[in-house]
Protein backbone atom coordinates (compact mmCIF):
# COMPACT_ATOMS: atom_id res chain seq x y z
CA UNK A 1 0.00 0.00 0.00
CA UNK A 2 1.26 3.61 -0.98
CA UNK A 3 2.32 5.52 2.06
CA UNK A 4 0.53 8.77 0.62
CA UNK A 5 -3.03 9.39 0.23
CA UNK A 6 -3.52 6.67 2.15
CA UNK A 7 -7.51 6.86 2.35
CA UNK A 8 -7.73 7.09 -1.00
CA UNK A 9 -5.84 3.54 -2.08
CA UNK A 10 -7.62 1.47 1.17
CA UNK A 11 -11.13 2.87 -0.58
CA UNK A 12 -10.00 2.09 -4.10
CA UNK A 13 -8.46 -1.26 -3.18
CA UNK A 14 -11.71 -2.13 -1.48
CA UNK A 15 -13.49 -1.61 -4.92
CA UNK A 16 -11.61 -3.69 -6.80
CA UNK A 17 -11.95 -6.32 -4.18
CA UNK A 18 -15.77 -5.55 -4.29
CA UNK A 19 -15.69 -5.38 -8.03
CA UNK A 20 -13.90 -8.85 -8.64
CA UNK A 21 -15.90 -10.62 -6.78
CA UNK A 22 -19.24 -9.22 -8.64
CA UNK A 23 -17.24 -10.01 -11.86
CA UNK A 24 -16.48 -13.02 -10.14
CA UNK A 25 -20.22 -14.40 -9.55
CA UNK A 26 -21.29 -12.87 -13.10
CA UNK A 27 -18.62 -15.26 -14.48
CA UNK A 28 -19.94 -18.29 -12.49
CA UNK A 29 -23.75 -17.64 -13.04
CA UNK A 30 -22.72 -17.96 -16.85
CA UNK A 31 -20.80 -21.10 -15.98
CA UNK A 32 -16.97 -20.56 -15.99
CA UNK A 33 -15.05 -21.38 -13.28
CA UNK A 34 -13.15 -18.76 -11.79
CA UNK A 35 -9.52 -18.96 -10.57
CA UNK A 36 -7.36 -16.93 -8.81
CA UNK A 37 -4.00 -18.04 -10.42
CA UNK A 38 -1.66 -16.34 -7.66
CA UNK A 39 -3.00 -17.47 -4.82
CA UNK A 40 -2.71 -20.66 -6.31
CA UNK A 41 0.51 -20.46 -7.16
CA UNK A 42 1.77 -18.97 -4.27
CA UNK A 43 0.20 -22.36 -2.03
CA UNK A 44 2.62 -24.40 -4.48
CA UNK A 45 5.64 -22.33 -3.62
CA UNK A 46 5.16 -22.53 -0.11
CA UNK A 47 5.32 -26.52 -0.16
CA UNK A 48 0.91 -27.17 -0.90
CA UNK A 49 0.53 -29.95 -2.81
CA UNK A 50 -1.90 -30.57 -5.25
CA UNK A 51 -3.52 -33.35 -3.71
CA UNK A 52 -3.99 -30.48 -0.71
CA UNK A 53 -4.97 -27.41 -3.24
CA UNK A 54 -8.03 -29.81 -4.51
CA UNK A 55 -9.38 -31.53 -1.45
CA UNK A 56 -8.94 -27.07 -0.16
CA UNK A 57 -10.83 -25.99 -2.86
CA UNK A 58 -13.27 -28.90 -3.78
CA UNK A 59 -14.65 -26.85 -6.68
CA UNK A 60 -11.36 -27.29 -8.66
CA UNK A 61 -10.35 -30.28 -10.89
CA UNK A 62 -7.55 -31.27 -11.83
CA UNK A 63 -7.49 -30.11 -15.33
CA UNK A 64 -7.87 -26.76 -13.47
CA UNK A 65 -4.81 -26.36 -12.06
CA UNK A 66 -3.14 -27.89 -15.28
CA UNK A 67 -4.54 -24.90 -16.30
CA UNK A 68 -3.46 -22.91 -13.23
CA UNK A 69 0.14 -23.81 -13.98
CA UNK A 70 0.44 -23.05 -17.61
CA UNK A 71 -1.00 -19.77 -17.01
CA UNK A 72 1.51 -18.89 -13.89
CA UNK A 73 4.34 -20.40 -16.50
CA UNK A 74 3.12 -17.96 -19.47
CA UNK A 75 2.84 -14.88 -16.59
CA UNK A 76 5.44 -15.51 -14.29
CA UNK A 77 6.49 -11.44 -14.07
CA UNK A 78 2.30 -11.21 -13.44
CA UNK A 79 2.16 -13.58 -10.49
CA UNK A 80 5.44 -12.88 -8.95
CA UNK A 81 3.85 -9.07 -8.69
CA UNK A 82 0.89 -10.39 -7.42
CA UNK A 83 2.08 -12.51 -4.61
CA UNK A 84 4.44 -9.68 -3.81
CA UNK A 85 1.56 -6.96 -3.40
CA UNK A 86 -0.50 -10.05 -1.28
CA UNK A 87 2.97 -10.03 0.97
CA UNK A 88 2.88 -6.07 1.06
CA UNK A 89 -0.66 -5.52 2.52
Amino acid sequence: MPNTRRAFWEKKLKENVDRDGRIDKQLESLGWRVLTVWLLENARRLGTSEHELLVGYPQLRAEDLVNAWAYARSHAAEIADQIRQNEEA
